[in-house]
């Protein structure tokens, strides 16, 4: 289904990313600073995925369909990321991807 999709598609992207940055700190000494920043960018996609960041927001434009099943339709787009977010602007849906605060669960 849709929503496998999107995870298969963004745990690609996830794994792709962190052998790269692994790369860089392993073998040209980067910072390891650059874990933390990962865990962000991909905790947001994760948690927007989920629906942890609201509904999209449907645009004036929007089909009155598109408007009435908005909170739906995000798990049935088999996309994530900037590719998630075009398709969603297509519906007419726009989407806030998480803010820097809100990425980590309360301890």
């Amino acid at each position: 289904g849709p929503l496998g999709m999107q995870s298969l598609n963004a745990g690609l992207r996830e794994a792709t990313d962190l052998a790269a940055s692994l790369k860089l700190i392993l073998r040209e000494k980067a910072s390891p600073d650059l874990l933390a920043d990962y865990d962000q960018r991909h905790r947001a996609e994760w948690r927007a995925l989920m629906g942890l960041n609201g509904d999209p927001k449907p645009a004036p434009s929007a089909d009155e369909w598109v408007k009435e099943h908005r909170a739906k339709i995000l798990a049935a787009i088999p996309a994530s990321g900037a590719d998630l977010t075009h398709l969603l602007k297509r519906l007419g849906l726009e989407f806030e991807p998480a803010s820097a605060n809100s990425l980590h669960a309360p301890a």
